[in-house]
Formats: C-alpha cells, sequence, structure tokens
C-alpha cells in the first residue's frame, strides 16, 4: 500500500547545506538539495519485509539529497532491478572472507539480507534483514572496520530519519559529500543543514 505520507514529505522536502571550505574555513558557500525519485514498482515479487513492497509502490528508488551541481548525494535506495547488482558490489567485499572470518566480521542474516541501496561513492551499502530478530531493519554496511550499523526498523523509518538527521547523522553525510564542481580541487564540509521547512542542525557539537 502506498506510503501517501513518506511521500508527500519527500515531495515537498528541500533545503540547504551551507559549508566552509576544507582547509579554509574563511571561505563559505551554499548548496542546494533536492530528493530525486523514479515511478512506483508494483510487483507481487516484492517480499513484504519491513513495508519494503510499500515503499516501491511509492517510489521505484530515491536519490536523498542530490545536489545536482557536484553529482553528489547522500543515500541511494535503489529499484528492486538493480539488487543484484549492489548484492555484487557488496559481495566484492566479503567474498574474500574464509569460513572463520565470516563467522566472526557477518551477522547470521547477511547470507538472505537484501542489498537494497549504497552510499554514493563509498563503497558502503544498504542492507534489508529478511530473517530472525532483524527482520525488515536497516543496516548501512561500513567497509571501513567491517561494521554493520543498524538504522531504523524499517526503510520508511530510515527515510525519516534521513529527512530529519541529528547531528552525528548529519556528519555522517559530510564525510563524504565533498561538493566539488567542474576542475575545481576545492573540497567544502558541511557546517549546518537548513530545510524549507525551518529545521536546522548543524555539524558541530
Amino acid at each position: 500500500m502506498k506510503l501517501e505520507k513518506l511521500e508527500q514529505t519527500v515531495k515537498n522536502h528541500t533545503g540547504i547545506f551551507n559549508c566552509v571550505q576544507i582547509h579554509d574555513e574563511e571561505n563559505a558557500k551554499t548548496v542546494s538539495f533536492q530528493h530525486e525519485h523514479t515511478s512506483p514498482i508494483f510487483s507481487e515479487e516484492i517480499p513484504v519485509f519491513g513495508k519494503l513492497r510499500d515503499f516501491y509502490e511509492t517510489f521505484g528508488s530515491l536519490l536523498l539529497y542530490s545536489c545536482t551541481k557536484s553529482d553528489e548525494a547522500a543515500a541511494y535506495i535503489g529499484a528492486p532491478g538493480e539488487w543484484e547488482s549492489l548484492r555484487a558490489g557488496f559481495n566484492d567485499w566479503t567474498d574474500g572472507l574464509c569460513e572463520e572470518e565470516r563467522r566472526d566480521y557477518l551477522p547470521e542474516w547477511v547470507n538472505t539480507c537484501i542489498v537494497v541501496g549504497e552510499i554514493p561513492r563509498t563503497g558502503n551499502y544498504l542492507l534489508m534483514a529478511t530473517n530472525g530478530a532483524e527482520t525488515g531493519r536497516i543496516f548501512e554496511f561500513e567497509h571501513d572496520g567491517f561494521e554493520f550499523i543498524e538504522h531504523a526498523q524499517d526503510i520508511e523509518e530510515y527515510v525519516y530519519k534521513m529527512l530529519r538527521p541529528d547531528g552525528s547523522t548529519l556528519v555522517g553525510i559530510a564525510s563524504h559529500m565533498r561538493f566539488i564542481e567542474g576542475d575545481s580541487r576545492s573540497q567544502w564540509w558541511i557546517k549546518e543543514l537548513v530545510t524549507n521547512d525551518g529545521y536546522v542542525v548543524t555539524t558541530e557539537k
């Protein structure tokens, strides 16, 4: 069933990042963002774990915090037709592990999870568990340290949390978005997020 409230929230949500130049904080700039999505997908083949089918009956795919000038975004939830390629990218990090390492580093649910998305340009992936107590929950696989970070109880909650990030979540977003445009070598750090509905959060403690 379509997640109508989520659909309207995403479509109406825009804003800016207030940034400073890395290594030269006297320079500042503002970067606008929007969220991009494709048409809904209606398919009985999409599992019902954690509102997954409901999500795809709302958005076929979803790119969060898209900044077109620098071709960057904070997170991407891919269409079901992309799950296989996303899984292949995730497997590139795990296929070389021996059995003992797999037991030590990988949660039990990893073998059957759905790799629903990625954090663009990072090698980190968004996973949905499909068995055990974690069924439906959204995790981020962070390849630096082989961490599996739980973000939300289901995919709808994950999107809402991304639209209302706390300071820690914004730091995570800032850590991989550099807003490099054209031939410029300048890189920028997000100091503040300001949304069109008045929400403000900073990366400063």
